[in-house]
């Protein structure tokens, strides 16, 4: 039904996008629920909600204890196939570029919901980021590694 229609996406890593939206809830949304540290939110069943973004958003779910991943990933990875545009936000001008190209129009390049400092992942803590993040990277890999990145 969405024939006039293009489906446009940015990822971003997914190590330093829940360091960064943890940040953030921190900053704008701060909870006493929830705990102050990243290093005590890793603990929390809200840090794997938030590990799996990815999931939630290209296979329509978050990933839950003890579930194997492998066919939401596999869901997701199909669902970002099906997309017109697939960028990184790391490559931010090259995205622009495949946008421009697809839409025959220049975009500008919006800096909206900008850390007042860059983002940080604690060295300490990645392995265990890493971990959380697991499914997510892997979709997040098969987009930026195939043809379907910009």
């Amino acid at each position: 039904a969405a024939k006039d229609c293009a489906f446009v996406t940015l990822l971003r890593d997914p190590v330093a996008r829940f360091v960064s939206h943890y940040n953030y809830l921190q900053r704008r949304h701060p909870s006493p629920s929830r705990p102050t540290s990243l290093a005590d939110f890793l603990d929390t069943p809200d840090a794997m909600r938030l590990a799996s973004q990815y999931l939630f958003y290209f296979a329509g779910q978050s990933l839950q204890p003890g579930q194997n991943p492998a066919p939401l990933i596999a869901r997701a990875i199909t669902a970002l196939e099906r997309f017109d545009v697939v960028g990184d936000l790391s490559q931010p001008h090259v995205f622009a570029k495949r946008l421009q190209r697809y839409t025959g129009h220049c975009v500008p390049l919006w800096r909206r919901n900008v850390a007042p400092v860059p983002t940080e992942i604690p060295r300490g803590l990645r392995p265990r980021i890493e971990a959380l993040c697991a499914a997510d990277i892997t979709v997040y890999r098969a987009a930026r590694d195939t043809r379907i990145a910009a």
